[in-house]
Parts: C-alpha cells; sequence; structure tokens
C-alpha cells in the first residue's frame, strides 16, 4: 500500500560550485542588494526575487539554487532584470538600480517538486566595472500557501500538518516515524540523523493534488496513500488514512533506502526496496500475506526477476509487496540482519543485484528464488537459460478458412483457449504567498550545458540538472476493486486475442 519515487537530484558538472555559508567576495565593489525574496507559484513554480543597485551599470545577475540537503551541486537561472526607474513601456533610465526575477517551475514532467521541500538559493550579481556580489544562502519552505501549516518536530524528524485538530494526529505520526527509524537503524547500518520532512495532508484529495502528474494517472488502478522522495528527505501522506502508522513508516524506510544506497537507489529491485519498506512497517496488515498465500495456492508466483518493477494489476502489485517482504523475512530469518546492511553496501558499488547477493550470502537471486519457493511449499522454476520464451508458452490457434458468403451467414464457432500460467524560510518570512495561483508558470531559462544521463533501472533517461529532476519509481499505493481494466503487457493481449479475431471474423452477404 505504498509507493515510492525518487527526485531531485542536481549535478550540473559544468556548473559545480559550493556553497560556502553568507560568502561575499573580495572584489563586490559597491553593489548593493537591498531586497530578494521568495515567492510560492503552487503547484506551478517559485519566484526568485531581487532589488539591486550599484555605482556602475548592473551587467549580470543570476539566482543558484538547490535542494536542503545531502546535494551539494546546484544550477542557475539568468535573472530578467530591468532599472528601477524604468517607465511602463520597460525603456531604462539607467541599469545602477535594478529590479528582477526569474521563475523555476515545480509543476509538471521532470520539474516536480513535492510540497515540503527546502530550497537553498542565493544571487550573484556582476556590475561593468568588474565587481561582483554573491548574497548570503537564503532558505525557502516550498508548501501549498492554500493552507496555514504549523510544524512539530523530534530528533531529525518534522511534521508539516495543517487543520483544525491536526495535531494530535500529526504527534501519533511522529511517534510511528521515530519508532521506523530506529527499528531500521541496526537492519540497514545507518545513523539517523538526516532531517525528514513529513507532510501530512487531511485526506485523500489534498495528497492527490500534491502528486505528480504521472502518479495522478494511475490512480484508476491504484489508490496513493503515501510518497517518499529521496533527495528532498519529503514524505507525502494522507493523515487521515486509519493506516497512518503504517504508512509513514513504511516511507521513511524508503527514505532510508535511499540515504543507504545514494544514486544506486534507483537500481534496487522494487522487490528489495518495497520488502524492506514493509519490513520497517511499525502496524503492518494482513492484505499482504493474503494476496501471496493466494498466489502460492494458485501456483501463480512470478520469479524474483519479473520484479524488478511492479506492474499488473492491482491485486497482482498488491502480491508482490507480499511476496518481497516476505523474500526479505527470509533473508533476515536465515542469516541476520546485519547481513542486510552489508547486502545495501555492496549493492551500491556494484549497482546489480546478482553481484551483491553473491558477495554477501554467496549465491545470487536465482538460488534465492529457488530457496525462498521450496520453503514455501513451491517449485523451483527452470533456470533462466532454460526457460522456453513466451512464444513458445502460447497456445497454437489455426485459424479455420472463412467460408463462401451466404444469405444467412454460418456462425463459426470460436476455440477455447486453455488457459496460459503467467509465470518559506526557516522561519519563513520570505516565501510570502502568491495572491493568485496562475495556472501556468514562466518558462525557465534553459540551463547553458546539455544535461547528463540518469539511470533509471535498466534505462537512460535524460535529466535536467535542477530540482525535481531526478530519478523517479512508483509510488506506494493500495488497489482500487473493481476497475474491470486490463493491466497486462499491451502486446500479450494482441499476441492472444488476434487469431480468436481472425476466427471470429465473417464476411456479411452482399445487399441483394
Amino acid at each position: 500500500m505504498r509507493i515510492l519515487l525518487l527526485a531531485l537530484i542536481l549535478v550540473v558538472p559544468a556548473l559545480m560550485f559550493s556553497w560556502p555559508h553568507a560568502l561575499i567576495r573580495a572584489d563586490q565593489g559597491d553593489i548593493d542588494v537591498t531586497s530578494v525574496k521568495a515567492t510560492s507559484l503552487y503547484p506551478v513554480g517559485i519566484t526568485f526575487s531581487i532589488s539591486a543597485q550599484s555605482s556602475a551599470e548592473i551587467e549580470e545577475v543570476r539566482v543558484y539554487f538547490r535542494n536542503t540537503g545531502r546535494v551539494t551541486a546546484g544550477a542557475y537561472r539568468e535573472v530578467e532584470f530591468r532599472a528601477a526607474d524604468a517607465d511602463s513601456a520597460g525603456s531604462p533610465e539607467s541599469n545602477r538600480s535594478i529590479k528582477g526575477e526569474a521563475t523555476l517551475s515545480t509543476g509538471l514532467g521532470g520539474g516536480y517538486i513535492p510540497p515540503g521541500t527546502e530550497i537553498t538559493y542565493s544571487f550573484e550579481i556582476r556590475d561593468e566595472s568588474g565587481a561582483v556580489y554573491r548574497t548570503p544562502d537564503h532558505v525557502a519552505l516550498y508548501t501549498n500557501t492554500a493552507f496555514d501549516w504549523e510544524f512539530l518536530t523530534a530528533g531529525p524528524i518534522t511534521v508539516l500538518h495543517y487543520g483544525q485538530g491536526s495535531g494530535t494526529r500529526a504527534q501519533l505520526i511522529l511517534d510511528a516515524a521515530t519508532e521506523a527509524l530506529d527499528r531500521m537503524a541496526p537492519v540497514l547500518g545507518f545513523d539517523p540523523t538526516e532531517p525528514v520532512r513529513i507532510v501530512a495532508f487531511q485526506g485523500f484529495q489534498d495528497l492527490f493534488d500534491a502528486l505528480p502528474l504521472r502518479m495522478k494517472a494511475l490512480q484508476s488502478r491504484v489508490r496513493t496513500e503515501g510518497m517518499a522522495f529521496g533527495d528532498e528527505r519529503v514524505v507525502l501522506i494522507d493523515g487521515l488514512n486509519p493506516d497512518y502508522r503504517g504508512i509513514t513508516s513504511h516511507e521513511i524506510t524508503h527514505l532510508v533506502v535511499a540515504e543507504v544506497t545514494g544514486r544506486a537507489n534507483n537500481r534496487v529491485p522494487s522487490w528489495l526496496s518495497e520488502g524492506l519498506a514493509e519490513f520497517g512497517n511499525v502496524d503492518p496488515t494482513s492484505e499482504y500475506r493474503t494476496a501471496l498465500d493466494r498466489g502460492i495456492l494458485t501456483n501463480h508466483v512470478p520469479p524474483l526477476s519479473a520484479l524488478a518493477f511492479f506492474g499488473g494489476s492491482g491485486e497482482d502489485i498488491i502480491q508482490a509487496y507480499g511476496q518481497g517482504l516476505s523474500v526479505v523475512r527470509f533473508l533476515v530469518d536465515g542469516y541476520g540482519e546485519s547481513k542486510v546492511a552489508e547486502l545495501m553496501k555492496e549493492f551500491r558499488s556494484s549497482l546489480d543485484i546478482n553481484r551483491a547477493l553473491e558477495a554477501v550470502y554467496g549465491f545470487d537471486q536465482y538460488a534465492l528464488d529457488t530457496d525462498w519457493r521450496i520453503s514455501n511449499g513451491l517449485e523451483p522454476l527452470p533456470k533462466p537459460e532454460d526457460r522456453k520464451s513466451l512464444r513458445a508458452l502460447l497456445p497454437t490457434v489455426t485459424p479455420s478458412p472463412t467460408p463462401p458468403p451466404t444469405q444467412t451467414p454460418t456462425p463459426i464457432p470460436s476455440p477455447t483457449l486453455s488457459p496460459a500460467r503467467q509465470p518559506a524560510f526557516t522561519q519563513y518570512p520570505a516565501l510570502t504567498p502568491s495572491p493568485t495561483v496562475t495556472s501556468a508558470a514562466p518558462s525557465p531559462t534553459s540551463l547553458p550545458q546539455p544535461s547528463p544521463e540518469v539511470i533509471v533501472g535498466d534505462s537512460a533517461v535524460e535529466s535536467s540538472d535542477e530540482p525535481g529532476t531526478g530519478p523517479a519509481s512508483p509510488g506506494c499505493s493500495s488497489p482500487v476493486h473493481g476497475t474491470g481494466m486490463f493491466s497486462g503487457d499491451p502486446a500479450l493481449l494482441a499476441i492472444l486475442t488476434l487469431p480468436l479475431a481472425m476466427l471470429a471474423t465473417k464476411r456479411r452477404p452482399r445487399d441483394q
């Protein structure tokens, strides 16, 4: 009933820079910054604004920004500015005193940034005399300004909540998160000191409105109850869900897995990632185990190699969660908790689950799958190299010839196919709510270098180097029952139905 999405990896090789605290360069001249602020345009963007003046003409202004947290590189945008005394048509009198702004889009596609994200930003101003001035760092908290947020903090965890009576539930959420961190620290081998922000929404609709577009598209099949964003160190949950303790602890564990695996996190197979997250669940339900037991009873249990990513129907996904948890428990019960931490460390360097398993346990994923199946009363699957192709497993259907047309067409019975087994700033004064949330943000200035590759699973995708563009994986959800939709492979559906369509095709008689 959970899902994870990882985002906001800011790696800009051509523009990497350090973030010294309150840096002011020696060649700053007499540049004077009179005001800076960040304005939330949630859910479409953040606008960074500046007013500055100098005795020389100001030639260039940039805003540098990064996610506040473990990431130490950032990106910048050119700030569009004009003379502070320009007329309404924009004709400048002098660029010695300027006002400018730049907008970071956060709403769609790879630019998505979850609410609850802290963004560190600063401005750099250059004038024609060669003087350069960098402002001190400022921190903006990106949130939905329609809500009156309150903050509850203990240790590294802060819960953001709103609404009448939300404080009591926020405390319970904080307790569940703390319990999960304490529980998983020895298992994953980490010290829980990194800051975490949990955004607790008042109901599913408020959570749904905050989800990235690609997750909203999945809600007809699964209902997202929580989502974790590793680089932002943010968890979004439905704070009114009765299973809030389980959701919170599951998502917090996802953040921990992301922390201990680093950039390798997007290569962790879903069976292991979700299995660990459920292992960290402090209030588990029986739904996953029931779904797995049903799969074992009907001999419908896919190999672990097919669970690098979860897919299929809602019931298939729920069973996959149960299978992942069961395999993780099998490893912990048989070899001890400390081995899991070794596995994650090895995976971080090898980026390969087979090599990591062999280095730590002495066996690969197939051998693990075999031993787990035998322990659950299942027959082992053939070795991957001995398995038949999908086409070889499908029944062979030979279409009958089409009869000649008659006045009354004779129906051709369709054969019956045997079923195939499917194997604002911390004090936040400068994060000013926008008086009107617009439907779209101004187009951001492109960064001046090519985007690097970010590896997602077994494929490479292009990513731009700014907040909200890191690798992502699906989030944590429960199934939506009764949707009646096919959620398997479209190619498989076509292979299965084409012979039937050919047999069922009949020529209609000509009009007399």
